[in-house]
């Protein structure tokens, strides 16, 4: 089974205004994939093809991590691995000490698992558009996209295990296990 770690975002602003990107992406030519609202998530940690027992060893590990319920912002659009060609496009999450804690302690279990440790920066973000074709973007898509602002906030109470089921209409996400982050939300 193919799985990744990750935290479902389902807000309608912030459906309504990745929505908007996305049309616009559209109308401009960009040929891509763009994830569709039951999609939109924070990855945490891809963890690839994995067996049954060994999904029986990440749910162990999982469950024991310990974290209090905490509030993300969304703030802009950006892409990576530059703007001026992106690969993919997202809207930025403020960067916080909570989401940080999650991700090293997702991060340590895994690696003890065998997973291979993150070598890049965790940076969380929200998947607007993967652009499979770079000759179809155009540098005043990023000048246009670049100075959107917007100021959500999100309650993170849980992350979840998914699948993910890849089709030629794009891939398919269920939830594996879901779990609970627990305690009261920190004012960040």
């Amino acid at each position: 089974m193919r799985v990744f770690i990750a935290i479902d975002i389902d807000d309608k602003s912030i459906w309504h205004d990745v929505e908007k990107i996305q049309k616009y992406l559209i109308d401009e030519g960009v040929k891509g994939t763009f994830p569709s609202r039951n999609q939109l998530h924070i990855t945490i940690k891809f963890l690839g093809d994995v067996s049954d027992e060994k999904i029986k060893l990440i749910n162990e590990k999982l469950s024991i991590i310990k974290s209090p319920s905490f509030t993300l912002r969304f703030r802009g659009v950006t892409g990576f691995p530059s703007f001026k060609s992106p690969r993919v496009v997202v809207i930025k999450a403020d960067d916080n000490s909570y989401i940080q804690n999650l991700f090293m302690k997702i991060e340590k279990n895994m690696v003890s698992l065998g997973f291979k440790k993150e070598t890049r920066p965790f940076s969380p973000h929200l998947t607007v558009a993967r652009v499979k074709k770079p000759w179809s973007w155009k540098k005043y898509i990023s000048d246009k996209l670049l100075p959107l602002e917007f100021n959500y906030e999100y309650l993170v109470d849980s992350f979840k295990l998914k699948s993910s089921f890849l089709t030629p209409n794009g891939p398919v996400y269920n939830d594996v296990f879901i779990y609970k982050l627990g305690g009261e939300v920190p004012k960040v």
